[in-house]
Protein backbone atom coordinates (compact mmCIF):
# COMPACT_ATOMS: atom_id res chain seq x y z
CA UNK A 1 0.00 0.00 0.00
CA UNK A 2 1.29 3.45 -0.87
CA UNK A 3 1.58 5.17 2.54
CA UNK A 4 0.02 8.35 1.23
CA UNK A 5 -3.03 6.54 -0.11
CA UNK A 6 -4.27 5.88 3.42
CA UNK A 7 -7.85 7.04 3.65
CA UNK A 8 -9.61 8.82 6.48
CA UNK A 9 -11.37 5.61 7.53
CA UNK A 10 -7.98 3.90 7.95
CA UNK A 11 -6.02 6.64 9.72
CA UNK A 12 -6.91 5.39 13.18
CA UNK A 13 -4.97 2.23 12.39
CA UNK A 14 -1.63 2.66 14.16
CA UNK A 15 0.21 0.75 11.45
CA UNK A 16 -1.11 3.16 8.79
CA UNK A 17 0.01 6.12 10.90
CA UNK A 18 3.52 4.66 11.18
CA UNK A 19 3.69 4.06 7.40
CA UNK A 20 2.82 7.71 6.78
CA UNK A 21 5.36 8.86 9.38
CA UNK A 22 8.05 6.71 7.76
CA UNK A 23 7.12 7.97 4.28
CA UNK A 24 7.49 11.55 5.53
CA UNK A 25 10.90 10.81 7.05
CA UNK A 26 9.56 11.12 10.59
CA UNK A 27 10.57 8.85 13.45
CA UNK A 28 7.85 6.15 13.41
CA UNK A 29 7.93 5.08 17.05
CA UNK A 30 5.52 6.14 19.70
CA UNK A 31 2.27 8.02 19.20
CA UNK A 32 2.52 11.11 16.94
CA UNK A 33 2.67 14.46 18.69
CA UNK A 34 0.69 17.51 17.53
CA UNK A 35 3.34 18.79 15.07
CA UNK A 36 3.80 15.31 13.58
CA UNK A 37 0.02 14.96 13.30
CA UNK A 38 -0.14 18.25 11.38
CA UNK A 39 2.51 16.96 8.93
CA UNK A 40 0.54 13.72 8.48
CA UNK A 41 -2.67 15.64 7.73
CA UNK A 42 -0.86 17.94 5.30
CA UNK A 43 0.63 14.94 3.47
CA UNK A 44 -2.77 13.25 3.23
CA UNK A 45 -4.45 16.56 2.37
CA UNK A 46 -7.24 15.90 4.86
CA UNK A 47 -8.28 17.41 8.18
CA UNK A 48 -9.27 14.89 10.79
CA UNK A 49 -9.11 14.66 14.55
CA UNK A 50 -5.94 13.13 15.93
CA UNK A 51 -6.81 9.66 17.26
CA UNK A 52 -6.56 9.36 21.01
CA UNK A 53 -4.14 6.74 22.21
CA UNK A 54 -5.70 4.34 24.67
CA UNK A 55 -2.56 4.64 26.79
CA UNK A 56 -1.44 7.68 28.83
CA UNK A 57 1.42 10.11 28.26
CA UNK A 58 4.61 8.91 29.90
CA UNK A 59 4.97 11.64 32.56
CA UNK A 60 4.56 10.53 36.18
CA UNK A 61 1.24 12.29 36.80
CA UNK A 62 -0.35 10.76 33.69
CA UNK A 63 1.00 7.32 34.52
CA UNK A 64 -0.35 7.46 38.10
CA UNK A 65 -3.68 8.84 36.93
CA UNK A 66 -4.14 5.98 34.45
CA UNK A 67 -2.33 3.04 36.08
CA UNK A 68 -2.29 3.97 39.78
CA UNK A 69 0.85 4.25 41.90
CA UNK A 70 3.85 2.23 40.67
CA UNK A 71 4.33 -1.11 42.37
CA UNK A 72 0.67 -1.59 43.29
CA UNK A 73 0.40 -5.37 43.65
CA UNK A 74 -3.40 -5.37 43.21
CA UNK A 75 -2.95 -4.02 39.64
CA UNK A 76 -0.68 -6.88 38.60
CA UNK A 77 -1.95 -9.96 36.79
CA UNK A 78 -0.29 -12.83 34.96
CA UNK A 79 -0.12 -12.61 31.19
CA UNK A 80 0.23 -15.74 29.11
CA UNK A 81 3.09 -15.92 26.66
CA UNK A 82 1.87 -17.58 23.44
CA UNK A 83 5.28 -19.15 22.88
CA UNK A 84 7.94 -20.27 25.37
CA UNK A 85 10.48 -17.64 26.28
CA UNK A 86 13.96 -17.92 27.72
CA UNK A 87 14.76 -15.59 30.58
CA UNK A 88 17.64 -13.24 29.92
CA UNK A 89 19.74 -14.92 32.58
CA UNK A 90 22.13 -17.83 32.40
CA UNK A 91 20.62 -19.66 35.39
CA UNK A 92 16.96 -19.13 34.55
CA UNK A 93 14.37 -21.63 33.31
CA UNK A 94 14.22 -21.99 29.55
CA UNK A 95 10.47 -22.34 29.07
CA UNK A 96 8.84 -19.38 30.74
CA UNK A 97 5.13 -19.32 29.82
CA UNK A 98 3.75 -16.44 31.92
CA UNK A 99 4.80 -13.40 33.90
CA UNK A 100 3.21 -10.41 35.59
CA UNK A 101 2.11 -7.16 33.99
CA UNK A 102 -0.40 -4.40 34.74
CA UNK A 103 -4.01 -5.52 34.29
CA UNK A 104 -4.66 -2.67 31.82
CA UNK A 105 -2.01 -3.90 29.35
CA UNK A 106 -2.58 -7.66 29.70
CA UNK A 107 -4.98 -8.12 26.77
CA UNK A 108 -2.96 -5.86 24.48
CA UNK A 109 0.34 -7.53 25.39
CA UNK A 110 -1.04 -11.03 24.85
CA UNK A 111 -2.60 -9.99 21.52
CA UNK A 112 0.65 -8.44 20.27
CA UNK A 113 2.75 -11.48 21.16
CA UNK A 114 0.14 -13.79 19.61
CA UNK A 115 0.06 -11.71 16.41
CA UNK A 116 3.86 -11.89 16.15
CA UNK A 117 3.66 -15.69 16.50
CA UNK A 118 0.76 -16.03 14.05
CA UNK A 119 2.36 -13.72 11.49
CA UNK A 120 5.97 -14.93 11.54
CA UNK A 121 6.10 -18.28 13.33
CA UNK A 122 8.32 -19.60 16.09
CA UNK A 123 11.43 -20.08 13.92
CA UNK A 124 11.42 -16.37 12.95
CA UNK A 125 10.85 -15.37 16.59
CA UNK A 126 13.84 -17.44 17.74
CA UNK A 127 16.00 -16.20 14.84
CA UNK A 128 15.35 -12.59 15.91
CA UNK A 129 15.71 -13.25 19.65
CA UNK A 130 12.11 -12.34 20.46
CA UNK A 131 11.97 -15.42 22.68
CA UNK A 132 14.61 -13.89 24.99
CA UNK A 133 12.66 -12.28 27.81
CA UNK A 134 14.22 -9.49 29.84
CA UNK A 135 11.22 -8.77 32.01
CA UNK A 136 8.02 -6.80 32.34
CA UNK A 137 7.13 -5.96 35.94
CA UNK A 138 10.03 -4.84 38.10
CA UNK A 139 9.42 -2.21 40.77
CA UNK A 140 12.40 0.08 40.19
CA UNK A 141 13.53 3.52 39.15
CA UNK A 142 14.93 4.20 35.69
CA UNK A 143 18.58 3.27 35.44
CA UNK A 144 20.65 6.31 36.29
CA UNK A 145 17.56 8.39 37.11
CA UNK A 146 15.18 9.39 39.85
CA UNK A 147 11.88 8.73 38.11
CA UNK A 148 10.14 5.37 37.98
CA UNK A 149 10.66 3.01 35.09
CA UNK A 150 7.59 1.88 33.14
CA UNK A 151 8.54 -1.54 34.47
CA UNK A 152 7.53 -0.32 37.95
CA UNK A 153 3.93 -0.32 36.70
CA UNK A 154 4.36 -3.54 34.67
CA UNK A 155 3.62 -1.75 31.39
CA UNK A 156 6.93 -2.30 29.56
CA UNK A 157 8.43 -5.49 28.19
CA UNK A 158 12.03 -6.17 27.27
CA UNK A 159 12.60 -8.63 24.44
CA UNK A 160 16.13 -9.60 23.39
CA UNK A 161 17.61 -6.98 25.77
CA UNK A 162 21.23 -7.75 24.91
CA UNK A 163 20.66 -6.60 21.33
CA UNK A 164 17.96 -4.00 22.11
CA UNK A 165 19.19 -2.46 25.33
CA UNK A 166 18.78 0.84 27.05
CA UNK A 167 20.14 3.76 24.98
CA UNK A 168 20.71 1.60 21.90
CA UNK A 169 19.57 3.56 18.86
CA UNK A 170 17.34 1.79 16.38
CA UNK A 171 18.19 0.78 13.70
CA UNK A 172 21.86 1.82 14.05
CA UNK A 173 22.76 -0.53 16.91
CA UNK A 174 19.52 -2.09 18.17
CA UNK A 175 18.12 -4.80 15.97
CA UNK A 176 14.47 -5.22 16.92
CA UNK A 177 12.76 -6.25 13.67
CA UNK A 178 10.69 -3.44 12.19
CA UNK A 179 7.88 -5.93 11.61
CA UNK A 180 7.66 -6.60 15.37
CA UNK A 181 7.79 -2.86 16.15
CA UNK A 182 4.86 -2.29 13.78
CA UNK A 183 2.79 -4.94 15.53
CA UNK A 184 3.57 -3.43 18.93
Amino acid sequence: MNPCSVGQDQIENASAIRRVQKHLGLKPDGWPGDKTWEKIQDALDIKIEKPVSSFPNEDYASMVSYYGPPGTESNLVRFKMPYPMRLYSRNAPANLTSHRCHRKVKDSLEAVLQEILDTFGLAWIVEHGLDVYGGCYNFRKKRGGNSYSKHAWGVAIDLNPEENGLHMKWPQSANMPEEAIEIF
